[in-house]
């Protein structure tokens, strides 16, 4: 690898949205996916809590922002920036429509619950995807996909 490609100036509005955006949608995820299963009786809750919040706090660290420096440097790093975010989209939305067909949705603490964290997390990571877009095109607009 060629360490004078890696620097903080590549792709720089792409890295701060893919830290955002994924750290938006997991920990959402996360979060109110704990809540859902403390509410349904599961005590591993407690751990999808603490894993919801290290990784809000996760893109605030040095050895993150060291790792995403060197995935900057790939050439293929919007691809890997924006792919999963379609992925995401697929696996929580499906999900999301299964618990949003029932017809008793209302009636059901617990559907309700799941279609909004899965449906939530779906539109979190829309708005991720939407945002990982628009960076990429400023990061090429303004040359830093290309200087290092």
């Amino acid at each position: 690898m060629n360490q004078a490609r890696v620097g903080p100036k590549k792709y720089r509005h792409l890295k701060r949205t893919v830290a955002i955006g994924d750290a938006a949608i997991f920990g959402w995820f996360g979060l109110l996916g704990g809540h859902m299963s403390l509410k349904g009786g599961d005590s591993f809750g407690w751990v999808a809590i603490g894993v919801g919040m290290a990784v809000l706090i996760l893109p605030f660290t040095a050895f993150f922002r060291a790792h995403l420096d060197i995935l900057a440097s790939r050439r293929g790093f919007p691809a890997l920036a924006i792919l999963p975010n379609l992925l995401v989209i697929l696996m929580f939305g499906s999900t999301a429509s299964i618990f949003l067909k029932d017809p008793f949705l209302a009636y059901n603490d617990s559907d309700t619950l799941a279609a909004i964290v899965f449906g939530g997390a779906a539109m979190v990571a829309v708005a991720a995807l939407i945002a990982n877009v628009v960076a990429y095109f400023m990061d090429l607009r303004s040359g830093s996909s290309q200087v290092a």
